[in-house]
């Protein structure tokens, strides 16, 4: 009798336990929000020390206040490796009118404790709108406070175009590099633009010009890495004004480079596709491990004309002087990719580890899938795909079309901005990697698709991921 009692008292343990790893509760960033705060977007993840973790992005807020509805910037931190975090903070507050020129923000490290933030900001007067300006404020207590609002050195074109897509890292003299593009006075092309921020004195300097053709309409994202050597590398996409019978719908992957820290840079040159005009190459990825060795991903098509892409790294071992190394990822054998849908992600620890992370779009579904590989030797060998995480894009129905435009589908999408699948990746350089992706489920109660911010961590240098 007491055994049947103990074997029917473990087969309930086992059930419950089974039960409770199904549905235990998983870290949420954008839990203890508001219902009407929707339309997660645009993380981005910094590491700033042992164990301690921030977390930034943008939530749009569906209650107007005085007629705007903001995209508020909130930021969260954690102290165990991701295993809780503070209450959401708000950083500061885009007004909807911004929400055609891509309001996203960026964030670095630029202390043991202080960190930069930048974002694109236009302002409402009693004229009218203004185009938007690249705004900055500073942290010096791990995110928990900002101080020092104020707008960049206006750009070197006229005043009534607007500056869009900003990237900031820090360089070696402790203090940043911000570059954005900024738009022609006619026209939808776009120059790159950038500033450095003296830490020292807490001002930025008048702002430089990448040169290079204007990009058509920029379509992606502008990334950029910086060496402790001083070597800082820019890559973004852009119009391939060099093609050929080009009807200005092809893109190509551009590069410009520094040797003094962000001083002077080269003119950008084309970096993703020649000779063969017909290709399409965009949203790069750019990664140093601050040991010489630089690498570079982006989608490039499969077949000239083509809507299908895999991915293709090129290497540096000589601190970005020469590119001999290629390595192609075949990112999916369903012809699922679209490319620039979702920008690559890589990231590396100056240990040789190396990982990259993409999503695939499946053509014709609302649902996708996450793969990542990765490199224990510095990028001379690569794993095979493994599948993330799955994902379903949210219902298009139950979202406005401001929602639609900068959420779901959007238009230019700058760095890591998705409402679904993996967003941003971030490592500590020793051992502790993690990952935020964007998640949505069907609410029964709420009768709505419910998106969170969710997260993985790997503790093996990327191998293996862990939802928290």
């Amino acid at each position: 009798m007491w055994t049947l009692l103990v074997a029917l008292g473990l087969c309930v343990l086992i059930v419950l336990l089974f039960y409770y790893f199904q549905h235990k509760p998983v870290v949420e960033l954008d839990a203890l929000l508001p219902k009407s705060m929707k339309g997660h977007t645009s993380p981005v993840l910094v590491n700033n020390g042992h164990n301690h973790w921030i977390a930034s992005w943008q939530s749009y807020d569906t209650s107007p206040t005085k007629g705007v509805s903001p995209n508020h910037q909130m930021i969260v931190s954690s102290g165990d490796n991701g295993a809780s975090w503070t209450n959401p903070n708000v950083v500061c507050s885009i007004p909807f009118w911004n929400a055609g020129i891509d309001p996203v923000a960026d964030l670095t490290r630029i202390g043991k404790s202080e960190l930069l933030m930048v974002w694109p900001e236009s302002e409402q007067t009693t004229s009218g709108l203004r185009p938007s300006r690249i705004k900055s404020a500073t942290s010096t207590d791990n995110g928990q406070s900002w101080t020092g609002f104020g707008w960049l050195p206006l750009g070197l074109m006229p005043t009534n175009t607007g500056e869009v897509r900003s990237r900031v890292i820090p360089n070696q003299h402790g203090g940043a590099i911000a570059l954005w593009s900024q738009k022609q006075e006619f026209g939808d092309c776009h120059y790159v633009l950038g500033a450095q921020w003296n830490n020292s004195d807490r001002i930025w300097t008048q702002p430089f010009r990448i040169e290079s053709p204007p990009g058509n309409d920029l379509d992606g994202d502008i990334n950029a890495d910086a060496s402790e050597s001083g070597v800082v590398v820019a890559m973004w996409t852009g119009h391939d004004s060099q093609s050929t019978g080009s009807t200005g719908s092809n893109y190509n992957v551009w590069m410009s480079l520094s040797r003094d820290a962000g001083t002077t840079w080269t003119t950008g040159q084309p970096f993703g596709h020649r000779p063969n005009p017909a290709l399409f190459s965009a949203f790069p990825a750019v990664k140093t491990d601050q040991k010489g060795t630089w690498a570079v991903a982006f989608y490039r098509t499969r077949v000239p004309n083509g809507t299908v892409s895999d991915i293709c790294i090129r290497i540096s071992r000589d601190d970005a002087n020469s590119w001999p190394e290629t390595v192609w990822i075949q990112a999916n054998n369903k012809e699922e990719l679209f490319h620039g849908f979702f920008p690559v992600i890589l990231e590396t620890d100056s240990n040789g580890n190396w990982v990259l992370v993409w999503t695939n779009r499946v053509q014709g579904e609302m649902a996708g899938q996450s793969y990542y590989v990765t490199s224990n030797d510095n990028g001379l060998k690569w794993s095979n795909p493994r599948e993330l995480v799955n994902f379903s894009f949210a219902s298009t129905l139950e979202i406005t079309a401001m929602q639609f435009a900068s959420s779901v589908l959007p238009r230019n999408p700058p760095y890591g901005v998705c409402a679904d699948g993996v967003a941003a990746l971030s490592t500590d350089r020793n051992g502790t990697w993690l990952l935020i992706y964007g998640h949505s489920e069907w609410s029964r109660m709420e009768n709505r698709y419910r998106r969170s911010l969710r997260l993985l961590r790997s503790m093996d240098n990327g191998e293996s991921w862990k939802a928290l």
